[in-house]
């Protein structure tokens, strides 16, 4: 039983390696688009928040952090403000100090905290509130307020007779009715010169009257008040709910619910301040935060410099360091943003801790997507660079961010207060920096990259040399004693965790500094007393004493019974309350309704456009050069010629093209043949399936939906095959079913249909057996019985025989079981006249099964270490070479990293490992190569074979010899062929080591031989060396040399750990001197490829840098050609052949094989009958056979002759 976890994450995995290769394709396809959007986006968000945050905008503005449709409302437009003339109780008093300590903002509801409440009472008329009915009308709502307070689950700051602290106008008058009215001038009881007090509080008329103007003769006597105030203290122990000021704000609209009052609240956040009382607090907490800090600076430093050191693969490091700067600053903006219009805003966290988080976690994600696509091989355009470094960073980026918001979202469920509001801020942070950094930061490096490749461009020429001498490569120290490898070990666990989940750690480190410096004072100092603010209380007595009956003093005590150390003030915005002693509601003055459009036009689509037109200038001038460099590099010059010269004498395919005759209405899907190629099977996207055999004039239609495999849904087509004969065929489907038709003489008989173990599991595979004559000759009707292997998607293989009376019977194809399997896949061995099935094991192992008719038990041929659990085998291809009269089965698996090896399965020993780490390989092939007699010493060289590995639209050709043994054989250097011109390859190393490997020399040290340039026509940008790549010479001096002989590193780990792919064995006779030599490589831009006839086959798009406008033709509207295509789109295409014993690649135009002669089955038959030829972007599918070559054309199947002998 399997474990879910390694199985889940692998499939994550995978799914994140899919899209962020697709996306990285896009990113670096459409940057000025990308970075455009992410411009829009940002700036989306940044400039309302900045209204938000920034106090000279008007109110209305504020209200958005609450509630989006109420910012269109404006308070101030109402005639109502907030004044800020209003004095607190603690203003003035020496003794009592704010604290403006950030730590100290952060203990806020962990200590003794407060919340403060004030009423604003207006007058209905202009003459103002120093009214004795307007001082009448506040003490009764005063007593409602009070009296709803407990239904509304407030409780109050109480004095010492039990009633709420209640700082209001009315204390000058004792809280009596009669004595108001019995005031001959209010204004005079309530001038400067006067005061009260509440329970021992001196009460001042600043504190109770807002809007003030004086007499301008007295300059004591308040003349004019605007509104009367009314204060309340209610304990708090969360500074960030606003549950309270919520239930407080509808006890007063309750209070006014008889009509006499209009209540207007006010949408503004409320300020946290500290007070303290004549005592010198502890600085501890303080300066443990400030060690922390300047502790994370130092180390964010030294990290910063060693990984800055690292980079240096790109064109302007400088460049991207600002690039990251302004991404971090944008990634910060985003989130406060994000927090601020939703309603969230980070009060309580100490800001310098901030930046700290920030720089860490966008450093951290930056440098691993730099590192990833360094890591690349620069063989790659940049598009498929920037894709697989997307790839592999995007994926672990996101899987750590998923990891990383899950903790701190459990971190602050169940913690309070500062550390919850750091833990939301972070899970913010996280999100916005893994969007800016995917897309953003991503786009700019893509063009970082490509001004690399073109400056590289303009600076080669004849005279430019190598400017760095070759590395040596770095000695790997093995563990050889217990203690050494506990070191080694410890080494690896920090290398592989601490480093990589920096930003975890750093996090987690912040939330435990700022717990630690919240935490409250008197339980962390005391903790053995039961009352943990007793000896506090103590304390502030103790040191009160001498000043027992002082104001500050009676503040402190009523404000702070517990004597907690600071006491926290949470004051809040002002409730406005309008009094209307008439009973009507005064109307309030609407305002304009072109206000809030101007308002939105001024903060959000001015600032957006202005932003975003000036990025788009600055991107063109980033780009202009690219252009410009493009066109001195098509420029007529020396280069240029002699690369028109070697197109010039590129040799033609000796072949012939032609097309079948149309029969989809829809593009096809699926292709297959028999194996000399007289009979075809098709699949269109309409699941139909066409049959063309040479017995009939044209293509034979039926819809598999509505024959034996029909059922009540119509599920899609999704695998074909044909046997070599030609005399079945078979298509499975997405739900599991597989249909068998009889198509001998071209009439289609369907056989019955059958599902596997799981229905519920799609066809990904189907392949007929390879099928000799059977004991006892063919049955009545002279056909074999079939004999067919299914692949369900859900890793499940099924061997379906027929017996002589066409009846299916089913065995499905074991595997060892130590491990669950992440792949299957079928191989084909025409030499051995039998098949091998492959198994991938999420452990790293590749299991090989053969497979006969006959054989109802298949056998396990080996079980190779090819990969490991972090990652495995993707793709597997094997072929049979005879050896020294030995028959060896040679087996080549690329890895989901990319890492190629080459194995002896017969021996289950490791031949080689590429030294290329390609990235995502989407096609592996294997060739013999026939042995000429080596034109210098007459001799035959060494059995040997070609490897294709393909990346993207990029083809990378090697050969790979064995040993020499000991006799008559060829042992000159191993040099590749005639090579194609810059345009058809993609010469010179592109990675860290030579191109060409001798397994030979392993214990030998590496002699790097000197790089050479490496240019392609075909990419939007020309691959070259960089960085920590040395300089390369012109492409010119590429064609004179011949490569040197270097020993592979096989443990294919030059930037990492190794691939445990078992290198330890000892090495048979057959390849302990064997060579891998890299010949060539080329391009398959919007195509595909595959092995005909022992060659290397491709179709591709031609560049259009290639296409001379001087050779255009001009054909007339709707003109064909005998293949149905247009004139035009056979000039776009071509076909190429690569010959892997001479490393020769040959290439021509469609339009010139479609004249070298009509292939077999070209004939359009009754163009009025056919489909009309729909148009395409790619070619697809390519399947090659034993002399042709098949082609979907869009809906057009196009078939390939190859000449006898081509090779």
């Amino acid at each position: 039983m399997f474990s879910i976890g390694p199985t889940a994450l692998y499939w994550a995995r995978q799914v994140g390696h899919r899209y962020f290769h697709q996306f990285g394709i896009h990113c670096a396809t459409h940057q000025i688009r990308v970075i455009l959007i992410s411009c829009v986006v940002i700036t989306s968000l940044f400039y309302p928040a900045l209204a938000i945050y920034s106090s000279s905008q008007p109110q209305f503005i504020a209200h958005i952090s609450s509630r989006i449709l109420d910012s269109f409302r404006s308070v101030e437009g109402s005639g109502y403000h907030t004044y800020g003339d209003i004095r607190n109780l603690w203003t003035g008093l020496e003794s009592l100090r704010i604290i403006e300590d950030p730590v100290a903002r952060a203990r806020c509801g962990n200590e003794r905290t407060l919340r403060v409440e004030r009423v604003l009472v207006h007058s209905p008329d202009e003459a103002g509130a120093l009214d004795v009915q307007v001082l009448l009308s506040t003490l009764a709502l005063e007593k409602r307020i009070h009296a709803l307070l407990p239904a509304h689950g407030l409780s109050c700051l109480k004095t010492p007779d039990g009633s709420c602290l209640t700082i209001s106008p009315s204390a000058f008058w004792n809280h009596d009715e009669d004595r108001i009215r019995a005031d001959p001038d209010v204004r005079e009881t309530l001038s400067l010169t006067k005061n009260t007090s509440v329970a021992g509080i001196p009460v001042l008329p600043l504190m109770v009257l807002a809007g003030r103007e004086l007499d301008a003769h007295t300059a004591t006597k308040v003349e004019y008040a605007a509104a009367l105030v009314l204060t309340y203290f209610f304990p708090e122990t969360d500074c960030t709910s606003m549950s309270g000021h919520a239930a407080f704000t509808q006890a007063v609209s309750d209070a006014v619910a008889d009509g006499q009052a209009q209540v207007v609240p006010e949408f503004q956040s409320p300020t946290l301040i500290a007070l303290e009382h004549d005592e010198t607090t502890s600085r501890v907490r303080s300066n443990v935060v400030s060690i922390f800090l300047y502790f994370a600076y130092l180390i964010y430093l030294v990290w910063f410099a060693r990984s800055i050191r690292r980079v240096d693969a790109v064109h302007s490091v400088v460049g991207l360091a600002f690039t990251g700067v302004v991404e971090m600053l944008v990634s910060t903006i985003t989130s406060l943003s994000v927090c601020a219009i939703v309603g969230f805003k980070v009060t309580m966290v100490p800001w310098a801790m901030l930046p700290v988080v920030i720089l860490f976690i966008g450093t951290e994600n930056m440098f691993s997507l730099v590192d990833a696509v360094a890591k690349t091989s620069i063989a790659l355009p940049v598009k498929e660079r920037i894709a697989e470094g997307l790839s592999k960073a995007g994926t672990s980026n996101t899987l750590k961010s998923i990891s990383y918001n899950a903790i701190l979202g459990v971190i602050a469920f169940f913690a309070h207060g500062v550390i919850r509001q750091f833990c939301a801020f972070a899970v913010v942070v996280l999100v916005a920096h893994w969007f800016l950094v995917h897309t953003f930061f991503t786009t700019v490096l893509s063009i970082d990259i490509q001004r690399l490749e073109l400056d590289e461009l303009l600076r080669q020429d004849s005279s430019l040399a190598p400017s760095d001498p070759a590395r040596t490569a770095t000695p790997v120290m093995h563990a050889t004693t217990r203690w050494r490898k506990t070191v080694v070990a410890a080494n690896n666990l920090l290398k592989g965790r601490a480093t990589k989940n920096l930003s975890l750690v750093l996090l987690l480190a912040v939330t435990a500094t700022l717990y630690y410096a919240t935490y409250p004072t008197s339980a962390r100092e005391e903790p053995a007393l039961g009352f943990p603010h007793a000896q506090n209380r103590a304390k502030a007595v103790a040191h009160t004493k001498p000043d027992t009956h002082s104001p500050a003093s009676n503040i402190w005590h009523m404000l702070n019974p517990a004597g907690d150390p600071l006491v926290h003030l949470r004051i809040e915005s002002p409730t406005i309350v309008v009094l209307t002693p008439d009973g009507t509601p005064e109307p309030r003055p609407r305002p304009s309704a072109s206000r809030p459009v101007v308002w939105l036009l001024k903060i959000v689509v001015v600032p957006i456009a202005a932003t975003t037109g000036a990025l788009y200038g600055l991107l063109l001038y980033l780009l202009k050069d690219a252009e410009l460099l493009e066109a001195q590099r098509n420029r007529v010059g020396p280069e240029v010629d002699e690369g028109k010269r070697e197109d010039e004498g590129l040799a033609d395919v000796d072949a012939s093209f032609g097309a079948l005759p149309r029969a989809f209405e829809s593009d096809v899907e699926l292709l297959a043949a028999s194996r000399d190629g007289r009979i075809v099977v098709a699949v269109g996207l309409d699941n139909s399936v066409a049959v063309w055999h040479p017995e009939r004039e044209g293509a034979v239609c039926f819809d598999k939906a509505e024959d034996a495999c029909s059922s009540s849904s119509v599920h899609a087509v999704t695998a074909l095959a044909v046997d070599e004969h030609g005399e079945y065929c078979a298509v499975g489907t997405g739900s599991g079913e597989v249909s068998v038709w009889s198509i001998r003489k071209g009439a289609p008989a369907s056989l019955p249909t059958f599902a596997g173990e799981t229905p519920a599991a799609g066809v990904t595979e189907l392949h007929f057996l390879t099928n000799p004559s059977r004991p006892g000759g063919r049955p009545g009707n002279g056909q074999h019985p079939p004999c067919l292997v299914v692949i369900h998607e859900s890793r499940v293989a099924m061997k379906w025989v027929w017996d002589q009376d066409m009846r299916p019977h089913a065995v499905q194809i074991p595997t060892s079981g130590h491990a669950a399997v992440v792949k299957i896949m079928y191989i084909a061995l025409p030499s051995r006249d039998t098949s091998v099935v492959c198994f991938c094991l999420e452990d790293g192992i590749l299991e090989l099964h053969d497979l006969s008719p006959f054989e109802s038990l298949p056998k396990l041929l080996a079980s190779l270490s090819a990969g490991n659990p972090e990652d495995t085998v993707v793709q597997v291809h094997a072929l049979s070479l005879d050896i020294g009269g030995q028959n060896r089965l040679i087996v080549a698996a690329g890895t989901y990293a990319g890492v190629v090896s080459v194995w002896d399965a017969s021996g289950g020993e490791c031949i080689c490992v590429l030294d290329d780490v390609y990235g995502d390989i989407s096609k592996l092939r294997m060739t013999t190569v026939p042995r000429k007699t080596c034109p210098l010493c007459g001799e035959l060289p060494p059995e040997n074979f070609s490897l294709s590995v393909s990346v993207g639209h990029l083809i990378v050709f090697h050969r790979i010899y064995a040993s020499v043994e000991e006799g008559r054989r060829c042992s000159c250097p191993r040099t590749p062929g005639p090579q194609t011109s810059s345009r058809h390859t993609l010469l010179g190393r592109r990675s860290r080591s030579s191109s060409q490997t001798s397994i030979v020399s392993l214990s030998s040290p590496n002699t790097m031989r000197q790089r050479l340039p490496s240019m392609s026509e075909d990419a939007l940008f020309p691959v070259s060396g960089h960085g920590h790549h040395s300089r390369r010479s012109s492409e010119k001096d590429m064609l004179r040399r011949a490569p040197e002989t270097l020993a592979v590193p096989l443990d294919g780990a030059e930037n990492g750990a190794a691939h445990n792919i078992g290198l330890e064995c000892q090495k048979s006779r057959y390849w302990q001197q064997a060579v891998v030599t890299r010949t060539s490589d080329t391009t398959c831009e919007r195509g595909g490829w595959d092995v005909a006839d022992g060659n290397v086959v491709g179709v591709r798009r031609k560049p259009r840098s290639a296409a001379n406008p001087k050779d255009k033709r001009h054909d007339p509207a709707g003109a064909k050609t005998r293949s149905g295509l247009s004139p035009a789109t056979l000039d776009r295409w071509e076909f190429w052949l690569f010959e892997p014993s001479s490393a020769l690649l040959r290439v021509s135009p469609l339009s010139a094989l479609e004249r070298h002669g009509s292939a077999e089955g070209d004939g359009q038959g009754s163009p009025g009958k056919q489909p009309s030829c729909l148009p395409f972007t790619r070619v697809s599918p390519v399947v090659g056979g034993r002399t042709f070559c098949l082609a979907g054309f869009g809906n057009t199947v196009g078939l390939f002759n190859l000449a006898p002998g081509s090779a």
